[in-house]
Order: structure tokens, then C-alpha cells, then sequence
């Protein structure tokens, strides 16, 4: 493949996870920790200070994941995105081995 094509496939595919993300009734998603998650990145966007002004037991990432949905406006649909680029490139990982 070469790399335009590779720049479309990833392009296609970025793409489609975020019109998943974003289309897919929010029944297909409710997971509890996903929007703790979001929450927690919500609270730092707003001014508050991870591990100092409320508990976060998970690493800095998955609040700064949160935080960037928030700012970007895109709310939990952003975190919905990552989490399932997530899954899909584990996935792919997994059965490439």
C-alpha cells in the first residue's frame, strides 16, 4: 500500500468511528466508566485539579481525554470516539498475532 492510499484508509477510518460514535443510540455505549471518565476530564477542563480537588484512581490520560471533549465541544461522543479506536486497534492487534 502506498501512502496516499494509507493516508485515505486512515482518514476512512477515523472517520467512521467518529459517525459510530457519534449515530449509534447511546444504549449500544452506557457503559458506567465511560462517563466517569468523561466527567473527571469535564471537572479539569473546568478549573478543578485532578487528584487534588476530587479522586481519580485511573492515570492522567483518560482525564485528558475527557478534558479535550469538553473544550472541543464535542462532549462524551469524543470519549465514545477514542474508546472505540481503542478497542478496534486492540482488537486488530489481537488477531494480527
Amino acid at each position: 500500500m502506498n501512502r496516499a492510499a494509507a493516508i485515505v484508509a486512515f482518514g476512512g477510518t477515523v472517520a467512521l468511528i467518529l459517525t459510530i460514535a457519534v449515530l449509534v443510540p447511546r444504549f449500544a455505549f452506557n457503559l458506567y466508566d465511560e462517563g466517569v471518565y468523561f466527567y473527571e476530564g469535564a471537572l479539569w477542563a473546568r478549573g478543578q485539579t485532578p487528584y487534588a480537588d476530587y479522586f481519580v484512581p485511573q492515570p492522567p490520560g483518560i482525564v485528558m481525554i475527557g478534558a479535550a471533549s469538553d473544550l472541543g465541544g464535542i462532549g462524551i461522543s469524543g470519549s465514545r470516539a477514542v474508546s472505540l479506536a481503542c478497542s478496534l486497534v486492540a482488537t486488530s492487534w489481537a488477531t494480527a498475532a
